[in-house]
């Protein structure tokens, strides 16, 4: 299983305000909080684990097309674009398409979902910050919780 084999680890620089991972240089910084570092992590291994992002797409794309279309993109928080869901958190519907046609950052093939299982794994892994949200997404979700254990526990690239 993927857990279990050497994974080549990111370059961490642990100093700024918010977490960020550049896909090219396999860079992540982040702000020390074990949240962030998790959530640069799975960017990390999105970057570096071929499929493991395709699983999370797939899912994504499935949660936001209804009849055959997709959900339109909206805003949310003003900032972000997002394509939501009954994720745990709007944040794991973000999408980037707006951004990367203007010249954004993110370059991941199959970019879309992307998010998806930052946040998720954020929940699962940081219970202190995600007291709430465990619960709530077994409760609620629990689709993506299964579909996060079984990744984590399951899948062989």
């Amino acid at each position: 299983m993927w857990h279990t084999r050497t994974l080549n680890v990111p370059n961490w620089e642990v100093h700024c305000e918010l977490g960020w991972y550049e896909f090219a240089t396999g860079t992540a910084r982040v702000d020390g909080s074990l949240g962030t570092a998790i959530h640069e992590y799975v960017h990390h291994l999105q970057a570096t684990l071929p499929g493991f992002q395709l699983v999370f797409r797939a899912q994504h794309l499935r949660r936001t097309t209804h009849n055959g279309k997709r959900d339109p993109v909206v805003s949310a928080d003003g900032h972000q674009d997002v394509r939501p869901d009954d994720y745990i958190d709007v944040y794991a519907g973000r999408d980037y398409a707006p951004a990367a046609a203007q010249g954004g950052a993110v370059k991941l093939p199959d970019a879309e979902g992307i998010e998806v299982p930052t946040v998720g794994y954020a929940v699962l892994l940081d219970s202190l910050a995600s007291a709430d949200y465990l619960p709530k997404m077994a409760a609620d979700d629990p689709a993506m919780l299964d579909l996060l254990l079984g990744m984590l526990f399951g899948w062989d690239p």
